[in-house]
């Protein structure tokens, strides 16, 4: 409102008129959230994402009591950094100007294990523009479950040469993924086609039945030779095999040990009765003939 007043020596009263024009407040802002640092796709726990969250007054209004919330990718509220204003440092968002933060995400574990790609979301309100206006920006996970399996003669003859001798093993599985690895499910055949039995495992990180990323389990078995083992003479082949839920294809190792065939045997024959000297004919002599298994196999 724009008003004129005149007075004069004849008209001492002041006159007055007005012209009125109307203001009309756009408030205005955006807000853009993105990855500026950090790897994309994520593919370990312990890398860290950076953010830049850049505001703008694109209205023509000055903006205040700005509030900016960030959401982290595991749901938990971020700390931003103080904004830097391009304008002045008054706390308010002037005309044109631009505050920008920035943010850190470290990956964790468990990202990597659900494999959802991480969004983190910016919001900001301002007394002006009270509806919360926000920005993402999405980084994609890779999931790359790998594991190693060995099995290993560890005790006992190499090779074996009697039924009886005792072969002792161990197995060592190794996640050497990205990924916690659940559902273990190992087997073990022995030599002569039965279901071992495993003892273990032993965890080298953490005993939550869950093989974490990087962690070895190991087992141990072991077998007695049969005589059967010896008599057929192929090496005894112990074999193992690994499944996982994130590795459903089996993988499997085997410890191979040789059999030694060892045939022999010594024959013996005695006289056992009769005379001897012998004086005359018709006198009966009598023998006995001895067969002994001197070696290490069935003849």
């Amino acid at each position: 409102v724009n008003t004129a007043s005149v007075t004069t020596t004849e008209v001492p009263g002041p006159t007055t008129t007005t012209a009125t024009t109307p203001v009309t407040q756009s408030p205005s802002l955006t807000i853009l959230k993105t990855k500026t640092s950090g790897p994309s796709p994520v593919t370990a726990a312990g890398q860290v994402l950076g953010y830049t969250i850049v505001l703008t007054n694109t209205g023509n209004q000055t903006l205040t009591g700005v509030n900016t919330t960030d959401l982290l990718p595991n749901g938990s509220a971020g700390t931003l950094s103080s904004p830097t204003e391009s304008i002045s440092n008054n706390g308010q968002l002037n005309v044109g100007e631009t505050w920008t933060y920035t943010i850190n995400y470290t990956v964790t574990q468990a990202n990597i294990d659900a494999g959802s790609n991480l969004v983190n979301t910016a919001t900001v309100t301002t007394t002006q523009t009270p509806t919360p206006q926000n920005s993402s920006a999405t980084t994609p996970v890779t999931q790359s479950p790998s594991l190693t399996i060995t099995k290993d003669q560890t005790s006992g003859q190499n090779p074996v040469t009697a039924a009886g001798q005792m072969i002792g093993y161990t197995i060592v599985v190794t996640n050497t993924g990205n990924q916690t690895l659940t559902g273990i499910n190992i087997n073990d055949q022995l030599p002569n086609g039965n279901t071992g039995i495993l003892t273990g495992p032993s965890e080298n990180i953490s005993s939550n039945g869950q093989l974490n990323v990087g962690e070895i389990w190991t087992y141990t078995a072991s077998y007695i030779t049969s005589q059967d083992d010896i008599d057929t003479g192929d090496p005894l082949v112990n074999l193992v095999t690994i499944q996982t839920n994130e590795i459903p294809t089996p993988l499997s190792d085997d410890a191979s040990t040789d059999v030694t065939q060892s045939p022999s045997l010594t024959i013996t024959k005695d006289q056992i009765n009769g005379p001897n000297p012998i004086t005359a004919a018709g006198q009966t002599i009598g023998y006995q003939i001895i067969v002994t298994n001197t070696g290490n196999q069935t003849q």
